[in-house]
């Protein structure tokens, strides 16, 4: 398909509805002329629209026109574009067919489209395309194009009608290639992907390699083979089970330890699980969030110290998934709308003390915290958006005595847990989800801080808020690797509901295949 046209207008003529005088035309004959108002300083997107043009596939072609006094969106069929590089403005190249308050108007591009309808969706219809490779774009932000940040990326919001810009085009998610796809996963996305679906499927610490529980195609020799079947087969064949159809999952939420070695060949392992398990339920990328592990950043075995390249192999992971290099710290955001809610996913790294002294230690830093707010207070306030979180350590204990190994003196919890708690509560994230300690846990932590001080404006504030957080446990590692549980289990969060989020831990069974519901909470 080619993409498709946004053009900008606004009733400026004295007593003039453009949309009204458009349609007495094109009522009898089904066809009207809509002139491009180009800016004086705005770009020529040429060869766009010649393209455009060229590609026009006549009863399913179409133009949005945008109201920028009031931001609602229209659409009409678009059969053809009068246009020529490099030319002067001209007349409409039928008068009859063009609105009399501007017959005699010579403009840059003559558009003729069919009966002009208000898009019954409004401006969440373009929640499903992103800025076209086509648009002319310019390095920073401009007055007369776009930032070349914004190509290939969603449509985020109307910012775009205070620029001296009229004339856009759009590319439709679903015409995208798998490869070209990934070029529009930026780390911290501001627009919305619509997605169908309820429910997000919440995967924690598979650890391919040498003590996954699974079968796996890839494993080296020295791997077992200790399942009949693979990760992916037994978790699609427990959503009938679990009451869920493969159309009913909207995310992919994975909390880290991909891998138990965090070396190339287990990467390619998980890549390829989990592209398997993209494609049968039909997601996107973007739709399969992942943070990393303690076991992804890998250590100089030798002498226990951090390599220099620890974090390589997990850049590259994110890198071939999502297309695009990730931020230096990991950090990652995405938008979606999921059973009429607006759901925001933020991903944090645990894993920034990595080293042999420090196993078991998460951390996420003042830094990555600022990164995250510094986002968060980019988007625009919007009632009933629901923010989640998932990072890999665990933020309280999980296990009724925390084991201290004297021989290493080993400890397991993140050290800043208070400062990361804070921020997500002040923030209004409502869960946090996160594994590495391989047991489910479920818990609501409240605070009530008089004089909180808000650590990127300096403003005091009371702080009332309550944050649920959940453990993962573990759906991949074999059993003598796992915690109390004794079982692989993962978690299903359920966004469907009109006033709360049910969260469902599904357990495997200890005596044979299948999962079965091992405990159930719900948050308001």
């Amino acid at each position: 398909m080619p993409d498709v046209l946004l053009l900008r207008f606004r009733d400026l003529t004295e007593n003039v509805n453009s949309i009204e005088e458009h349609n007495k035309i094109a009522a009898t004959g089904g066809r009207v002329l809509w002139g491009w108002w180009k800016k004086p300083m705005e770009a020529t997107p040429d060869p766009g629209l010649t393209v455009i043009d060229k590609e026009l596939q006549p009863g399913e072609s179409f133009a949005f026109l945008i109201d920028s006094a009031t931001n609602r969106l229209f659409r009409a069929p678009l059969f053809k574009i009068y246009y020529q590089p490099g030319a002067s403005p001209s007349l409409a190249p039928n008068p009859d067919l063009c609105p009399k308050y501007y017959r005699e108007t010579a403009l840059p591009a003559w558009f003729q489209i069919g009966t002009i309808v208000e898009d019954a969706r409004g401006t969440a219809s373009l929640e499903s395309y992103v800025w076209s490779k086509n648009n002319r774009a310019a390095p920073m932000r401009s007055v007369s194009a776009l930032p070349e940040r914004c190509i290939g990326t969603d449509v985020l919001d109307f910012e775009f009608l205070d620029s001296n810009v009229s004339l856009w085009m759009l590319t439709d998610k679903g015409d995208i290639g798998l490869r070209g796809r990934g070029s529009i996963v930026p780390s911290l996305s501001r627009g919305r992907w619509p997605a169908r679906g309820h429910v997000a499927l919440h995967l924690s610490d598979p650890h391919f390699g040498p003590h996954h529980a699974f079968r796996n195609p890839l494993a080296t020799a020295k791997a077992p083979r200790i399942a009949k079947e693979s990760l992916v087969e037994a978790l699609i064949e427990d959503l009938p089970a679990a009451g869920l159809g493969q159309d009913d999952v909207a995310l992919l939420l994975v909390t880290g330890d991909l891998t138990w070695a965090g070396d190339t060949h287990e990467f390619e392992n998980a890549i390829t699980a989990l592209e398997e398990l993209r494609r049968k339920l039909g997601l996107h990328q973007s739709q399969v969030i992942v943070v990393p592990g303690n076991h992804d950043i890998e250590w100089r075995h030798e002498k226990g110290d951090v390599d220099e390249n620890a974090e390589l192999n997990f850049k590259n992971f994110c890198t071939t998934w999502y297309g695009v290099a990730p931020t230096n710290s990991f950090v990652r955001a995405h938008r979606f709308g999921i059973a009429g809610k607006h759901i925001t996913i933020i991903g944090l790294n645990s894993c920034r003390l990595e080293s042999k002294e420090n196993a078991g230690l998460g951390f996420v830093g003042r830094e990555q915290l600022a990164e995250l707010g510094h986002y968060l207070k980019s988007l625009a306030d919007e009632p009933g958006e629901t923010r989640v979180a998932l990072l890999h350590h665990h933020l309280k204990p999980v296990n009724w005595v925390e084991e201290i190994d004297w021989a290493t003196k080993r400890v397991s919890l993140t050290i800043d847990a208070e400062a990361v708690i804070r921020t997500l509560m002040a923030f209004s994230i409502r869960i946090a989800l996160h594994g590495h300690q391989h047991q489910p846990f479920f818990s609501e932590d409240r605070r009530i801080i008089r004089e909180y001080v808000d650590t990127f404006s300096g403003s005091v504030r009371k702080l009332d808020r309550t944050l649920a957080i959940v453990g993962g446990g573990s759906i991949g590692c074999d059993r003598a690797h796992l915690n109390l549980i004794g079982q692989n289990t993962y978690n299903i969060v359920d966004f469907g509901h009109p006033d709360s989020i049910e969260i469902r831990t599904r357990a495997r069974s200890s005596v044979g295949p299948g999962f079965t519901d091992w405990q159930k909470t719900c948050f308001d």
